[in-house]
Formats: structure tokens, sequence, C-alpha cells
């Protein structure tokens, strides 16, 4: 049982490790950060725009991460607000510019060539026991989460 605690949390924080520096590798062509590449990657699968609340949800982030990428990527022009005048900003959608959306579409490719990567030696149904599998695992490790609660004392 230690091994296999051992073997799984190794090789899941060595994955998430490599991510994060692929993304950061290949986020420097843009001078953009990992964050960045998410919030395009979503919004380009999301052609009709995205809340920040729902971005913060895809991305994995809290919304204040996502809400200061979303300043940074307007900032650049790679996106707009549609409700620019109004003054909270989680429910507005937004969308990418044209030269958003150009970066958004190599972003989404130069992921979808890490991922080739990461499967190779792997057949199609191989790929999809591994997926199904991890959500499982990761359904499971919520359930627990959940079950597990305790309310957190303060002083």
């Amino acid at each position: 049982m230690e091994n296999r605690f051992e073997t799984f949390t190794s090789l899941i924080l060595q994955i998430s490790r490599s991510i994060q520096r692929i993304k950061s590798l290949e986020m420097t062509e843009f001078d953009l950060q990992g964050v960045h590449a998410m919030c395009l990657f979503y919004l380009y699968r999301n052609p009709g725009g995205l809340t920040q609340g729902e971005l913060a949800r895809l991305c994995l982030e809290d919304k204040a991460s996502v809400s200061r990428a979303v300043a940074g990527l307007a900032a650049r022009g790679l996106v707009v607000d549609t409700q620019p005048s109004v003054a909270k900003k989680y429910n507005a959608k937004i969308l990418l510019t044209p030269e958003g959306g150009g970066v958004a579409a190599r972003v989404a490719e130069k992921a979808g060539r890490a991922l080739l990567v990461g499967a190779e030696g792997l057949d199609g149904a191989g790929r999809e026991s591994l997926y199904r599998q991890l959500e499982t695992i990761s359904q499971n490790l919520e359930r627990y989460i959940a079950s597990s609660q305790v309310p957190v004392r303060r002083k």
C-alpha cells in the first residue's frame, strides 16, 4: 500500500510539473504565462465566449487569478469584454479578438502536439481506458474530500 501511494503521488506530481513546464516553455513565444494559455484554450473551444467565473472553473484557477489573466490578455488586445462599462466583470462574456483567435489556435495546436507526445505508446483503447480511470480516481478523491470536511477552527 505504501509503495502504491508513493508511486501514484510521485507520478501525478511529475505529470503536473511537466505540464506546468510545457505551458511555460510554449508560452514564452507569446510572452504569456500558463494561466493565459488555459484561458485562451478554453475561449478558443467556446467561440460564444465565457464569463470569468466559467473560465476559473474550467482552468481550475481562482477567480482573482483569472481576472488578472483576462486583464492582461485584454491589455494585449487578445480578448474583449462584452460589458466593458460594468463594474463587476464576473458575469460578462469574454471573447477572443481576431488576433487572440490566432494566438489561441496556435496554443491549441501546441497543446495537441504535447498531448500526442505524452500519449506515445498508447493505443486508442489504452488511452480511453487511462482517461476513464483517471476520471474515476479524481471523482473518488473529490468524494473523499467532501466526506472528510472538518470545519476550520478560527482563533
